[in-house]
């Protein structure tokens, strides 16, 4: 039998959780159709602060954990688009 303190075992939990989420985000990166929020930014011309804002307004999806922001290429796309059309006058795209 082992005794383990309880700020051990909450170390120890945090610590394994914190790896795992880290290899996960890892394999999310690998993919090429996943960007970061500064990525995603990039790629269309606006600010990394404007990606938050249309995740934050459910205009993209964000697949990330907790406050890590990642979204697909393909509705980055399609939200492009889709603001794009609405406000054609306002916004010149790359």
């Amino acid at each position: 039998m082992y005794l383990i303190q309880k700020e051990d075992l909450q170390s120890t939990i945090r610590d394994v959780v914190a790896s795992e989420f880290k290899l996960l985000e890892e394999r999310l990166l690998k993919s090429s159709n996943v960007l970061t929020r500064e990525q995603a930014a990039d790629l269309i011309g606006v600010t990394a602060n404007t990606i938050s804002r249309w995740v934050k307004e459910g205009i993209l999806v964000n697949r990330g954990i907790g406050r890590k922001v990642l979204v697909t290429e393909h509705d980055l796309t399609v939200a492009k688009n889709g603001i794009r059309s609405k406000y054609t006058s306002k916004f010149k795209w790359a």
